[in-house]
């Protein structure tokens, strides 16, 4: 199987930092997702996604949950410059997730000013993907191990520990790269 990715982007989670993310007609259904971020140091990758559902809805759930706290709140000083540095580890996966609000709470302001910061640096890119979900998964997954294969000082702020979903079988899927050129270093055509 082949897949063409047609990216589009760079999208904004704010209007006022260049087009949002919501209003992009190929963020409407679903798809692949790549945040990069715009730091001293170029664009480094940050953040990939994939859903069924539309893209755009998924970066809502994806703000709503940097507002609430489950995800972590980097110094947004050390994140433009290219370095990863918590201020808050969020709780994400944790069932008792719910017992960190108090320091959310305590912090909000502060965290709020280092969120918007950081969100305001973020490149989003978007390629729809109307697949079945294992698919879409094995492309995200695809992405995730060509970006793991850039040099580590080109992926400082790319977390470890991305679940993978590995090839049991199916048949094998080459993607190629088409629209916006993404990325230094990522190939054009890798196999998922």
């Amino acid at each position: 199987m082949d897949i063409v990715l047609d990216w589009s982007g760079p999208y904004h989670f704010s209007s006022p930092a260049g087009p949002p993310i919501f209003e992009a007609p190929a963020a409407q259904g679903p798809g692949v997702y790549l945040w990069l971020a715009a730091t001293s140091r170029g664009l480094l990758p940050h953040y990939v996604g994939e859903t069924g559902r539309s893209v755009a809805r998924r970066h809502y759930e994806h703000f709503r949950d940097y507002a609430s706290g489950v995800y972590s709140v980097r110094d947004s000083a050390a994140f433009v410059a290219g370095r990863e540095v918590f201020l808050y580890k969020g709780p994400l996966w944790r069932n008792d997730g719910w017992r960190a609000a108090q320091q959310v709470i305590d912090r909000f302001a502060e965290f709020a000013g280092h969120l918007s910061v950081s969100l305001a640096a973020l490149r989003l890119f978007v390629a729809p993907l109307d697949a079945e979900q294992r698919v879409r998964r094995r492309v995200e997954s695809g992405l995730i191990k060509a970006l793991y294969a850039l040099p580590e000082a080109s992926r400082s702020l790319f977390p470890p520990g991305f679940r993978t979903l590995s090839r049991s079988g199916d048949e094998p899927i080459t993607v190629r790269h088409a629209g916006t050129h993404l990325l230094d270093g990522l190939p054009e055509c890798f196999q998922a």
